[in-house]
């Protein structure tokens, strides 16, 4: 009889730690819930004559909205099945927060504020050249709304599936710093794929990377980084009309031409791939480091000892 107990001991040990599921198993059952939510949207989409093949369109404002919908409800679901698994509340995944509003509007304010200086920098170089508007009048309003509501899920699924429960289970058996060096990884991993990507660019996402880690580190959610990406990816592709880490864009308000040296103007990759951008994110981080206020507990920043 003891050697069965030492025996299921030692097997619940390998999955319970001493403040719930280990990191490798629980990361695994995100995953499985995600993967699930997404089986099941599926099939539910497909038994109400819903064809997916509708998705697979170029990239617009409408293909952007309707791909982004199904995986941010899949990546929500697999948070909530989380936070009921760990009995934890969504705070301690970085998803409410102090005033995420404000949050939210400040990150905004600042990333089409520095989208703009990069553009407009561009422009002064002589590498970058307006050609004129896109779309005006009715057809630019609906244009610029549409791809509003499209980079806002976006933005909520980056966000919330890179630094919203994977950073915050990382940071508790990890520390907040190696947290954010792998959810930063994952995250450039995840723009590789893209054509017209570039080293330049992919160092720039890394970079990117950081920052919205920082504002985290720094107001203990994810608002000031969702605001910023949002706005960012928003001023980048609609309103200047310009590639967004190498994905052309469609239905813009002006229309922008890079010339080269593709390392000065971004090239097929966008403003990103230019090498302007990493001045633009250092004021990004000097903003975070200067003017967001620090939340009163930092404990989420500390190592931990749970695996």
């Amino acid at each position: 009889m003891s050697d069965s107990k030492t025996l299921a001991d030692r097997v619940v040990w390998l999955f319970i730690g001493p403040k719930g599921v280990r990191l490798p198993w629980s990361i695994l059952l995100a995953f499985m819930a995600f993967v699930a939510a997404q089986v099941l949207s599926f099939v539910v989409l497909h038994a109400a004559g819903v064809s997916l093949s509708d998705t697979r369109e170029a990239t617009t404002s409408l293909s952007t909205i309707k791909n982004t919908s199904l995986v941010l409800a899949c990546v929500i679901a697999a948070t909530l099945f989380m936070a009921v698994i760990e009995k934890r509340p969504l705070d301690d995944y970085y998803l409410v927060g102090a005033r995420p509003v404000l949050r939210a509007l400040q990150g905004a304010g600042v990333g089409l504020a520095l989208i703009s200086l990069l553009v407009g920098g561009e422009v002064a170089l002589g590498v970058m050249r307006f050609d004129g508007f896109a779309t005006r009048g009715e057809a630019a309003l609906l244009s610029g709304t549409l791809w509003a509501g499209g980079f806002v899920l976006v933005g909520l699924i980056e966000e919330m599936m890179t630094r919203g429960y994977l950073l915050a289970r990382l940071a508790r058996s990890l520390g907040f710093r190696w947290g954010a060096i792998i959810t930063t990884v994952f995250f450039s991993a995840l723009h590789l794929p893209n054509p017209g990507e570039s080293v330049i660019g992919i160092a720039a996402v890394v970079l990117s990377g950081l920052v919205f880690c920082f504002a985290i580190w720094k107001t203990g959610s994810i608002w000031w980084g969702f605001g910023w990406h949002a706005a960012w990816d928003w001023g980048e592709t609609y309103l200047y009309g310009a590639p967004d880490s190498g994905l052309p864009a469609n239905g813009s308000l002006m229309i922008m031409r890079a010339h080269s040296p593709d390392w000065l103007s971004g090239g097929a990759t966008g403003p990103e791939g230019s090498v302007l951008c990493f001045i633009a994110l250092g004021l990004a981080a000097l903003t975070v480091h200067y003017l967001l206020p620090k939340r009163a507990d930092l404990s989420g920043s500390r190592g931990a000892t749970q695996a």
